[in-house]
Parts: structure tokens; sequence; C-alpha cells
């Protein structure tokens, strides 16, 4: 809880200030918050109160996967899908040269699932490629990724012509129409 301050708009704030992983801590222990800060982009969500030491243990943890994810992006070239090009030297997405606004971990997801495209990829491949391989949170992370993910594309439909796909019991693969 942060007196006088909406804890949800400071976290849209901060994931467009930064790509660093963000952690909410809070007070609120109703499972509507915890899903609204993950839907939003949140990396974790610790309940209060939470002993220090499973506390340090979780910033940790988030940070080694940030670290670890940032590391394992191919810098090397721009991925086109359709009309979607995802500059990973430039931290950058377009859809017909216009910015599509993502989260850090919307643009890890865009960028593994492009360097995919068209293949299926499980829920453990996304988890280790995009979370890191020191995740040990729940796979629900990735549906809320891709769902925030889709809104954004569907958002430019016209525009952009590919579309995260789920292949029911597998995993997730991008298209190109």
């Amino acid at each position: 809880n942060l007196p006088g301050l909406d804890g949800f708009a400071e976290l849209r704030h901060l994931q467009h200030a930064s790509n660093a992983p963000v952690l909410l801590l809070s007070t609120r222990h109703r499972d509507v918050d915890e899903v609204v800060g993950l839907e939003l982009g949140a990396d974790d969500f610790i309940a209060k109160p939470c002993p220090k030491d499973i506390l340090l243990a979780r910033v940790r943890a988030a940070v080694r996967r940030s670290h670890s994810a940032h590391m394992s992006l191919d810098q090397t070239a721009v991925l086109h899908v359709g009309t979607l090009a995802i500059d990973a030297a430039a931290f950058s997405v377009t859809v017909q040269g216009q910015p599509l606004a993502v989260t850090a971990r919307e643009f890890r997801l865009l960028h593994v699932l492009a360097q995919h495209v068209e293949q299926v990829l499980t829920l453990d491949e996304i988890i280790e490629q995009v979370w890191g391989d020191a995740y040990e949170g729940e796979p629900q992370v990735v549906y809320v990724a891709v769902r925030m993910l889709r809104r954004k594309l569907e958002q430019m439909a016209a525009d952009c012509a590919c579309t995260i796909v789920n292949v029911r019991g597998v995993g997730y693969k991008l298209t190109a129409a």
C-alpha cells in the first residue's frame, strides 16, 4: 500500500521507465489484487507479512531471471514477422514502423516467439527462455503475458499481420498472416 498513490498506476509507470523486474509487496491478500498486478506486468506478487529471508530470495530470483533473460536475447538482427519488427538491440517493437509499447516481459516473450515463428513452444520452453531457468512460480504467468500481448497486437490488428496462437495442451506459436 502506497499512501496517496495508486500502486497499479505506479506499476505502469515503472514498466515504461525501466526494464527492471517489478515485485509487488502488498498487505492486500485478495486474489483479484494479485491477478490484476500480474496482468499489468508485475514479475511477482508478495503478500505481507513475508519473512525477510523469503522476500530476499524472491528478489534475488527476479533479478537472476531478468539478467539471464536479457543475456539470452540475440541482439544481432531485427526479427520480422509479417509487418511486425522486433529489434533486440534497441529493445523496440514496431508494426509497420509504428511503435508498439510493450513491457520488458512482453518484449522477451514476443522475441522468443518470433525466433521460432510458426513453431509451437511448450509452456516450459517459454518459461525457461522468457523468465529464466531459475523461475519457480506458476505457469499461469505465461497465460497472463500472452493475454496482455495479444491485446496490444489486436489494437493494431489492421496493421499487424501476425497472431499468437494457442495450441491446446501444448503451448503457443507466433504465426504470420
